[in-house]
């Protein structure tokens, strides 16, 4: 039966941050229950492998400085007659992070786990809050 590679479990883990030992019991059995079930179909794995490759794809490029280049942003003017103003502003950090936090959301509703790395889901965090 087809299971997930234990390179691509690692990848989960890091993505949906249950490396740390701050992760509930009960949610960490529910992840690992998705990763090790041996009953999956070769398109749930193939379909999982997708989504774990957009999540790294998307966490490449919320790491990557959005000023590299040292330009802000860009205007091209197409065209001999008719001008085109393009105006290119590459994304903010906020932006990026924002993308990759939706990646990773949508890998933990497809294996029916948690996001311990969207900053929404600390439930245990806002106790606090509510004793006030």
């Amino acid at each position: 039966m087809p299971m997930l590679l234990f390179a691509d479990q690692e990848r989960a883990k890091n993505h949906l941050g249950y490396t740390s030992r701050a992760v509930p019991l009960g949610d960490g059995v529910i992840f690992r229950a998705a990763l090790y079930d041996n009953d999956r179909t070769v398109e749930w794995i193939a379909w999982a492998v997708k989504l774990l490759n957009r999540c790294d794809r998307t966490f490449d490029e919320s790491e990557t400085d959005a000023q590299d280049s040292g330009i802000a942003s860009r205007r091209v003017l197409t065209g001999d007659r008719n001008y085109s103003d393009i105006e290119y502003r590459p994304p903010s950090q906020k932006e990026r992070d924002r993308a990759y936090i939706a990646e990773t959301d949508r890998l933990a509703r497809f294996l029916g786990a948690t996001n311990y790395n969207n900053p929404d889901n600390y439930q245990f965090l806002n106790v606090s809050a509510m004793r006030q």
